[in-house]
């Protein structure tokens, strides 16, 4: 019962990753949206993940700061969100520390809105880093595992945000992975 449910789960978000993926090749995803009131939507996410990870010994830390207005639409920021955090939980369960910040850049040519995802978990190994947002990049290690993925869940946030004028990177050490997601302004 419970195992055909979560693996019918993984399935469904497998084919709607792929999905995502085919519309960003053709350029579907190009359309208008209302940009997105970015620290509401962050302190909304993470509280819909927090009982389930401190239910399983995690510590969940915020640090969001009223960053305004994004160019982004909801669903794709979420999208973005659901896989960072997703990743973190599934590949860095070791550390059981998460912490998802915001902040506001304001550079000489334009403001942009920083969300960062942090683990503490092994961190992901040099010959892996330039690769992570590829599509269909798994890691050496995992490619073997039993961890379920497509690899596509970063080359989709990716490139979302670049679409959008944004960008997503990765910063790794033995204690952990910053990811970043900069987004500009809309406000």
């Amino acid at each position: 019962g419970k195992t055909l449910e979560k693996e019918g789960k993984r399935l469904s978000k497998m084919i709607e990753q792929v999905l995502s993926f085919a519309a960003l090749q053709s350029g579907a995803n190009r359309g208008g949206f209302e940009p997105v009131d970015v620290s509401p939507l962050l302190r909304e996410v993470v509280s819909e993940y927090r009982p389930a990870l401190e239910q399983k010994g995690w510590e969940v830390c915020e640090e969001i700061e009223a960053v305004g207005r994004a160019r982004i639409d909801r669903r794709t920021l979420e999208s973005c969100l659901y896989n960072l955090i997703d990743n973190a939980t599934k590949y860095a369960h070791s550390g059981r520390w998460l912490r998802v910040a915001a902040s506001r850049d304001d550079l000489k040519s334009k403001a942009l809105v920083r969300i960062t995802v942090e683990d503490r978990g092994p961190g992901i190994a040099a010959e892996d880093l330039r690769h992570i947002f590829k599509p269909f990049y798994r890691g050496r290690g995992l490619a073997a595992s039993t961890l379920p993925g497509a690899g596509l869940g970063l080359s989709i946030v990716r490139r979302h945000l670049r679409t959008l004028g944004g960008d997503a990177s990765v910063v790794s050490s033995a204690q952990g992975c910053v990811f970043s997601l900069v987004l500009p302004a809309a406000d």
